[in-house]
This record gives structure tokens, sequence and C-alpha cells, in this order.
């Protein structure tokens, strides 16, 4: 709801604050890194811990993964 389907933000989200998931700052945390702020919840963020589990956390890093914002094109 918040970071929308392609992990922009959606209108809501970036009310909130909610960061782009594609971005250099999104991605160069780490997965340690993400998984915490997922659990713990950051800024706006609530968190999530005692809603998903360690595995199912993981797998949502693993998920925020493909956002990564497509390679410049080579020439």
């Amino acid at each position: 709801m918040c970071h929308g389907a392609d992990g922009a933000g959606s209108p809501f989200g970036k009310r909130l604050g909610a960061p782009d998931l594609r971005s250099k700052d999104v991605q160069d945390l780490s997965n340690a890194a993400l998984a915490k702020i997922i659990s713990d919840g950051k800024n706006n963020m609530p968190a999530f811990g005692t809603r998903f589990s360690a595995d199912q956390i993981n797998q949502l890093v693993e998920y925020i993964r493909h956002f990564h914002a497509p390679a410049p094109d080579a020439k």
C-alpha cells in the first residue's frame, strides 16, 4: 500500500515519506539492515516483526531486491 506495486511509492506512501524501493539508498542497504527495518519499523513505517516470521521477512528482503533500478544502457 505504501511502496506501490512498482516500489516507487504510492501517492499515500509518498505523503508519509515512504522511500522508493528502487533507489540506490535502499538497494545499498544490507539484507540485515532491510530485515531490521521491516521487523522494527522506521520513521512512519510500522514494525512488522510481530506479524511476520523471520522467514517471511527474509522473503520480503529478497522481493525488495527485485526493485533495483535498471542499469543504464551501455553505449
